[in-house]
């Protein structure tokens, strides 16, 4: 059976974390889900540079969760 490397999983997350939900509303709960799944998939990744490019994703998503929460921002957009 086909097991994708260490590479093609990380940049399977780092997709999910970028892609803009399919769902109206649903956009937050969707990538907090990614977020800790994405977070579980790291601890098992052995190639440090693909451990290294989640990780780095990872931080960028959750700083600009907390620069959101921080400004009152509900993470919809303005219209």
């Amino acid at each position: 059976m086909y097991r994708p490397s260490d590479m093609e999983i990380a940049l399977y997350f780092i997709r999910l974390l970028r892609a803009p939900c399919a769902v109206p509303g649903a956009e937050r709960e969707e990538k907090e889900l990614y977020i800790r799944q994405a977070t579980r998939a790291l601890l098992n990744l052995s190639n440090p540079f693909a451990a290294r490019l989640l990780k780095k994703e990872l931080d960028r998503v959750k700083a600009l969760r907390s620069s959101h929460t921080l400004s009152g921002s509900s993470g919809e957009k303005d219209e």
